[in-house]
C-alpha cells in the first residue's frame, strides 16, 4: 500500500517534468529549423534578431506567410526592406581580362623600342615591354581592356575613341540594357576594368592581386562615403580565363589584410581550374561564384606550364574530405546551338578583323559573357538548388536578338527552355 502511495504522490510530478522538457526539445527543434531556413514565423514571438545576425544563413524563399531575413551591410533586415535598400545602393561590374600571349608583329617591335616614360612597366626588359604593349593589339583589343590597373569605364566619351576604348563600352551599354530590361533595383551602375601583365605565370597573377584589392577597397570606400545612406555598393566581377585566378587570388589579400571585401558574383569563363586557386572558392569573399565553360574551349586546359600540378580542369572538384562542392559555387557547361564556344568566343566580341570569332554562332556578335546575365537571372530563380548545369543558346527563327534558351540539371535530370530578348 506505501508503495502505491509513494507512486500517486511521485506521477503527476513525473508527468510534470515530462511534459515540460519535451514541450522545451519541440520548440527548440523548431527554433533551430527557423534559424537553418532563415525564415521566421510571422505570427512568431520569439523573432531573435541577435543570433540570425551571428549565423551565416541562405534565404529562403519558397515559404509562405513568413517574414523572411537577408544580409545587408552585415546585418539581417526583413527582405522588404531590403529591397528598399538596394534601390539607393551602387552595382559596380570589372572586367578582368585573361594572359596576353605575344605574337610576333613589326610595329609593335618598333613601339617597344620607341619606349613610353609614362608606361608602368618602364622598369622590365623588352620581352616584358613588348607584351604590355601588345595588349591593345590583334585580337586583344576586341575585349573590355583599359591600361594596368583598376579603371572606370568612360561611357560619355565619344571622341577619338580607340579599338579597346570602343570594345569596353559597347559591352558596358549592352550591359545597362540588360539590368533596365530586367528591372534591376540599383541607383545606378559603373563599370571598370582591371588591368594586370598578363604573364603566363602563377607569381604574376598572385602578385596582381595585391594592388586589385587596395584599388577596390578604396573604391568601394569613395562610393560608400558619398552615399547618403552609408552603403557599401555590390561589386560583381567577370574575369576570363587566367583573369579568374588574379580574381580568386583577392581571397589571399583578404586574408593578409581583414578589411572585409565582399564581391556578390564571381563569374568565371573559361578559368583553368589549378591546384593555386582552385580552393579559394570557399573564401567568404565571394557570395557566389559562377563558373562558365565550354568542351569546345580547348585553351582552358592546355596550360601545364604555370601550376606545380602541370595540369588545368574546366571544372571544380570535391576535395578529399568534402562529400560535396560548396552550394555557392555553380558550374555551367554552355553551347551554342550544335557548336561549342571556343576561349574567345567567350569573352571577345565579334568584328570583321577579328578572325577568332565564328560568324555561324548562334549568340553573333556578342560573345558569352554578355548572356551570362539573363543566364544567371534565369538559374536563380527556376534552377536555386541546382549546382551542375548545361545550357544551350539557339537563334528562335525569324525573330531578330530572341533567343531560346534550354536549362538542364545535370543531377536532377530536369529540363526547361525559357525565351530571351535581348536589346539591340
Amino acid at each position: 500500500m506505501k508503495k502505491i502511495k509513494n507512486i500517486q504522490i511521485f506521477l503527476p510530478a513525473f508527468m510534470f517534468l515530462f511534459f515540460f522538457t519535451s514541450s522545451c526539445a519541440k520548440k527548440t527543434k523548431q527554433k533551430k529549423q527557423i534559424y537553418v531556413n532563415n525564415v521566421v514565423d510571422s505570427d512568431s514571438q520569439d523573432i531573435n534578431i541577435a543570433e540570425l545576425q551571428k549565423r551565416d544563413l541562405r534565404p529562403d524563399f519558397s515559404h509562405d506567410n513568413k517574414i523572411v531575413f537577408k544580409q545587408q551591410n552585415g546585418h539581417y533586415v526583413p527582405i522588404e526592406h531590403f529591397n528598399e535598400l538596394e534601390s539607393k545602393k551602387e552595382l559596380i561590374t570589372i572586367f578582368v581580362h585573361g594572359t596576353i600571349l605575344p605574337y610576333p608583329s613589326i610595329s609593335n617591335i618598333l613601339q617597344t623600342l620607341k619606349g613610353d616614360v609614362n608606361s608602368p612597366v618602364k622598369q622590365e626588359n623588352f620581352w616584358h615591354k613588348y607584351i604590355h604593349n601588345i595588349r591593345f593589339r590583334g585580337v586583344y583589343k576586341f575585349q573590355p581592356i583599359q591600361k594596368i590597373g583598376l579603371h572606370k569605364i568612360d561611357l560619355d566619351k565619344k571622341d577619338n575613341l580607340t579599338t579597346y576604348e570602343l570594345s569596353s563600352q559597347k559591352i558596358s551599354n549592352m550591359f545597362s540594357k540588360i539590368y533596365r530590361k530586367n528591372n534591376r533595383a540599383y541607383k545606378d551602375y559603373s563599370y571598370y576594368t582591371f588591368g594586370w601583365s598578363g604573364r603566363l605565370d602563377k607569381k604574376r597573377r598572385l602578385e596582381s592581386a595585391k594592388p586589385f584589392y587596395d584599388q577596390l577597397v578604396e573604391v568601394i570606400r569613395e562610393i560608400k562615403k558619398r552615399n547618403k545612406d552609408d552603403l557599401e555598393p555590390d561589386v560583381q566581377v567577370f574575369a576570363h580565363s587566367h583573369g579568374g585566378n588574379v580574381a580568386l587570388n583577392l581571397a589571399v589579400m583578404e586574408n593578409e589584410n581583414r578589411l572585409n571585401l565582399k564581391i556578390k558574383d564571381l563569374i568565371l569563363l573559361g578559368t583553368p581550374v589549378q591546384e593555386e586557386t582552385k580552393d579559394l572558392i570557399n573564401s567568404g569573399v565571394f557570395d557566389c561564384v559562377w563558373n562558365f565553360y565550354s568542351k569546345g574551349d580547348d585553351v582552358q586546359v592546355i596550360d601545364i606550364l604555370s601550376t606545380k600540378k602541370h595540369h588545368s580542369r574546366r571544372t571544380f572538384k570535391k576535395r578529399r574530405h568534402e562529400k560535396i562542392l560548396p552550394t555557392k559555387l555553380v558550374q555551367v557547361q554552355v553551347k551554342c546551338d550544335k557548336l561549342k564556344p571556343r576561349h574567345s568566343e567567350l569573352w571577345l566580341i565579334k568584328t570583321r578583323t577579328n578572325l577568332l570569332y565564328r560568324n555561324r554562332l548562334s549568340i553573333s556578335p556578342y560573345p558569352i559573357s554578355v548572356y551570362t546575365l539573363d543566364i544567371i537571372r534565369l538559374l536563380k530563380k527556376y534552377f536555386k538548388n541546382s549546382n551542375n548545369i548545361k545550357i544551350n543558346i539557339r537563334n528562335i527563327k525569324n525573330q531578330k536578338n530572341k533567343f531560346n534558351v534550354t536549362i538542364k540539371d545535370f543531377d536532377s535530370f530536369i529540363k526547361n527552355s525559357y525565351n530571351l530578348e535581348m536589346p539591340i
